[in-house]
């Protein structure tokens, strides 16, 4: 059983690979070839030769037309993109974002095996219920409760198919005309209180044996989901110290039903600043964002979490008191993201805290990991996180240069000693350091 990952483990998300990396905040500078699958591919096969271990698609089925404006909206459906991307890249894993109220379970099972199968064992699928949208699908969207129900059951029933294919499968016979053994693919025949499914899966297993199981819940509930099922965690951690404690909350869930805690890979995202020193950096970090931006889209992106965020009659240097913010109890009986708004909410009462700083925070950090510094600094920083367990992995979110992070941090990483390219290892679950999955075992908590 694998403890920890050999060395740090680094991510890219799409986004940030489609704009222009010294404008990524900015999608209306973007170069004019910056969004085309040409440009994509070339960012993807630039991070996959600095070492990056995999592709992260953070994905919602829907226009934010809040955002809309001042964000744009990132053009391409999940398993297309990363279906051409598996074609020009050998080592990069394949993370797409594909939500359980959305889509039926037996064809998310095929269309990710088939991923997975075609890339050499490179597919992992984000998890997550889905929480904006509905309108698209002609359905209302179910309390958080039982969304959560609803979803356990569904990657229930999706771990069921892929494991379908048992083994011994594979049994060439020449003289029999034989290539599989059928006996060995063994229908579903599931039947829950919220889905059905009969069949196998049409697709045999990967060399990695199935898709990673990929989690992204910060509520009680999607805590629930991942110590169940995840078995890599995308996590929002602000700070150092919020990195530890959620690490330490998820190795206890995954413990508790009856996994290795050290089973499972935690990756906060990752906003990095970068700069030759601490002032240029911090000079980067401010040249994204004007006062404009902060007024559309810090207000917006708030607004997106939950609709209680608003701020009339504020100056951007108005310090924030708790009449002008949501209450914790308001925000948890909201149907939407509420831990994002919990986060974003932490960042509003922060003492001292001006609609200024707040915004800024929402902007350049979306709740996420934020360091700015020096090259040493931001190095020095993602080794403390590494080594004291606040994080086995970033996913890089944004950077004012994507090229200055590669050239200069990924170097220094690399002379602390935890940070290893390998570029001899293909499938995602051993460039984890994930527990190896044997084909139709489906490796999780029943």
């Amino acid at each position: 059983m694998t403890t920890k990952a050999p060395s740090l483990k680094l991510l890219v998300h799409t986004i940030l690979l489609g704009y222009e990396t010294e404008q990524w905040l900015h999608p209306w500078n973007r170069v004019p070839e910056a969004g085309s699958l040409d440009y994509i591919t070339s960012r993807a096969q630039l991070v996959e030769e600095y070492g990056f271990d995999g592709v992260f698609f953070g994905d919602c089925p829907a226009i934010v037309r809040d955002t809309l404006g001042s964000q744009g909206t990132f053009p391409y459906e999940p398993i297309t993109l990363l279906s051409a991307l598996a074609a020009r890249t050998s080592r990069l894993g394949l993370i797409g974002t594909l939500q359980t109220e959305f889509n039926s379970p037996y064809n998310l099972a095929r269309r990710f095996a088939s991923l997975d199968l075609l890339s050499g064992g490179r597919a992992a699928w984000n998890a997550v219920t889905g929480f904006f949208g509905e309108e698209n699908f002609g359905k209302e969207l179910p309390a958080p409760a039982e969304r959560y129900e609803r979803a356990e059951e569904y990657v229930e029933l999706v771990l069921k198919i892929w494991s379908s294919w048992k083994p011994g499968y594979l049994a060439p016979d020449p003289d029999k005309h034989r290539y599989y053994d059928a006996s060995k693919i063994e229908d579903v025949n599931f039947h829950g209180r919220y889905y059905d499914a009969e069949q196998a899966s049409t697709v045999p297993p990967s060399p990695q044996g199935r898709p990673i199981v990929v989690q992204a819940g910060g509520s009680e509930r999607g805590l629930e989901l991942a110590g169940r099922f995840g078995e890599f965690i995308y996590a929002a951690a602000p700070t150092f110290e919020q990195g530890v404690a959620q690490v330490a909350t998820y190795r206890q869930k995954v413990q508790a039903y009856g996994r290795s805690p050290h089973s499972v890979k935690v990756a906060p995202g990752l906003y990095a600043y970068v700069g030759a020193t601490p002032e240029e950096a911090l000079a980067n970090r401010a040249a994204t964002v004007t006062d404009e931006d902060l007024l559309t889209k810090g207000i917006a992106s708030a607004q997106v979490e939950y609709s209680g965020f608003n701020f009339d009659g504020l100056s951007l240097d108005d310090e924030l008191r708790a009449e002008d913010l949501p209450t914790v109890e308001e925000i948890d009986n909201s149907a939407r993201r509420r831990s994002r708004a919990q986060l974003f909410r932490g960042f509003a009462t922060r003492p001292g805290a001006t609609l200024r700083t707040f915004l800024t925070e929402v902007v350049t950090g979306t709740g996420h990991t934020n360091i700015v510094g020096s090259y040493d600094q931001v190095a020095d920083e993602l080794e403390r996180w590494y080594r004291q367990d606040a994080a086995d992995a970033f996913v890089l979110m944004g950077t004012n240069s994507l090229q200055e992070f590669l050239g200069e941090v990924i170097p220094r990483l690399e002379r602390k000693g935890i940070y290893d390219r390998r570029p001899d290892v293909t499938t995602f679950r051993e460039r984890l350091g994930l527990p190896e999955v044997t084909a139709g075992v489906a490796a999780v908590a029943a």
